[in-house]
């Protein structure tokens, strides 16, 4: 006769493996997080964590619930990781508005030299050059253009936070930080605009994206700097604009998109709120390359291969 402790043992692996069983802990349904929810309404959501959420519950879980920590991906000595190319792109624009593009370069780039970011003195000579020259052509190429649609910057890198708005789901606020606000006082338009190293397929067509429920960013930035700027703004725009990509700078979610999609992201964002604080974190994977499992931190605790796992799962979703 099998150890009471054994019996149990095997009885819940005999369970993992039927796919007609009812979905557990390993699958990602738990308790409700009540505590975890209230704390979402007290400090609110950032649009990186409603993208976790909507790319996949599980990572969402694992990170924002359990606060495990995502392993960072080491850089060889031989690169630049994108994050921080990304992080030095965002710094030199920044300071520009005030100090102008070439003094920004001089100074951003004089405290991030190799010694800080790890790299051999040479590979840094040609990299930072290599930015700079890109840095050059996107600032230009963006006054331009700002020029033409007669706007002018407002807020960079503004933090911004609040209650959502009217007919926003769950009584979670909104916070992140935007990259740029530009306004047009004269015709009380503003538009909302994010930076991006280089044009990807994750970027190129935010208003697909955001009906899709994928993305967050432009939607929960315009309504934050609809909210930070009062009445009587009208809302013209937002962007993705690219420092590397010279030949496709912008992908835009235009006011017309926003407007008809507004509704629709409201709702399926009240559907996943209302299923996170009910405790279902399932797994939805996406092997596609490049999809999100491929930059997943938590692909050791993912139980993504086990086939009856991913049936549970599948029924998980909006049960």
């Amino acid at each position: 006769v099998p150890a009471p402790g054994l019996a149990a043992a095997e009885a819940a692996a005999a369970a993992l493996a039927d796919r007609s069983a009812p979905a557990g802990p390993f699958d990602g349904r738990v308790r409700p997080v009540a505590a975890e929810a209230a704390e979402w309404r007290r400090r609110g959501l950032s649009p990186s964590a409603l993208d976790e959420l909507a790319a996949c519950p599980f990572r969402f879980f694992a990170g924002r619930v359990l606060g495990l920590p995502e392993p960072e991906e080491a850089a060889e000595r031989g690169e630049l990781d994108a994050a921080t190319r990304g992080r030095l792109y965002h710094a030199v624009l920044e300071r520009a508005k005030d100090d102008g593009l070439e003094r920004a370069l001089v100074e951003v780039f004089s405290a991030n030299d190799w010694r800080v970011l790890g790299l051999y003195p040479l590979l840094w000579e040609a990299l930072r050059e290599e930015m700079s020259v890109h840095l050059r052509a996107f600032a230009e190429w963006d006054a331009e253009d700002l020029a033409k649609r007669g706007m002018r910057p407002r807020w960079s890198e503004k933090a911004l936070e609040g209650a959502p708005p009217e007919g926003a789901p769950g009584g979670v606020p909104w916070r992140g930080k935007l990259d740029r606000v530009e306004t047009d006082p004269a015709t009380r338009r503003f538009r909302v605009t994010d930076f991006k190293t280089k044009r990807s397929a994750r970027w190129a067509k935010p208003a697909k994206a955001v009906e899709a429920g994928e993305t967050h960013q432009l939607p929960v930035y315009a309504e934050l700097a609809a909210a930070a700027l009062g009445p009587g703004w009208t809302f013209d725009g937002a962007s993705y604009r690219f420092v590397e990509t010279a030949d496709a700078r912008e992908a835009e979610l235009t006011a017309a998109d926003w407007s008809a999609l507004r509704a629709p992201f409201f709702a399926r964002l009240a559907r996943r709120l209302e299923e996170a604080a009910d405790g279902r974190f399932p797994i939805r994977p996406d092997d596609r390359d490049p999809g999100h499992c491929t930059y997943c931190g938590f692909a050791a605790a993912c139980r993504k291969a086990h086939s009856p796992s991913r049936t549970r799962a599948e029924r998980l979703i909006g049960a």
